[in-house]
């Protein structure tokens, strides 16, 4: 009888980490075709094995963005970010998907989130002033370059970058 359980326990984790594989293998092989956005439910299934994976995490949002659901990417992300605010790349993506629901404002929060809740690298700052310039909003740029001169203490920081910003939109 005790036999009996350990062979249907064993079968069930074999069957649970088989299935697993394939749905990595099926991931990986539309990810390759350039299929992205079919992959959403693949991800959402490894998630349940794997609720606290960075990388499942972030590739669920990218088939999301490649599928157009904004919306749900946003719910997604915030969820994730609510458990993991140091993930900078969640945050990024999260503010990036804001962007693309046109609510700049929630985008400019999330981002702004980041940079106070933890040390930022100065890579951070760029990054986020670079989304910003991507998307057009010059003086949201400007904001992140200077926010990371002042936290970095040195007016010699992203000298040439403010320059090229401060050019576009007219001040000197």
């Amino acid at each position: 009888m005790i036999y009996a359980l350990i062979f249907i326990c064993a079968d069930w984790v074999f069957a649970a980490a088989f299935n697993e594989n394939m749905l990595r293998n099926r991931i990986e092989e539309l990810e390759r075709q350039g299929y992205l956005g079919k992959t959403v439910s693949l991800y959402e299934d490894l998630l349940q094995y794997h609720p606290t994976d960075p990388e499942l995490a972030h590739g669920l949002a990218r088939a999301l963005k490649a599928k157009e659901d904004y919306v749900e990417l946003v719910r997604h992300l915030k969820k994730w970010v609510k458990s993991n605010s140091k993930d900078e790349l969640a945050v990024l993506m999260l503010g990036e998907a804001y962007l693309d629901l046109g609510e700049i404002n929630k985008a400019i929060q999330a981002w702004n989130a980041l940079i106070s809740s933890q040390h930022a690298s100065l890579g951070t700052y760029r990054k986020l002033s670079n989304r910003c310039e991507s998307a057009g909003f010059f003086r949201e740029a400007i904001s992140f370059l200077e926010k990371g001169r002042k936290a970095n203490g040195s007016k010699k920081l992203f000298v040439w970058e403010l320059a090229k910003l401060r050019m576009r939109v007219g001040f000197f």
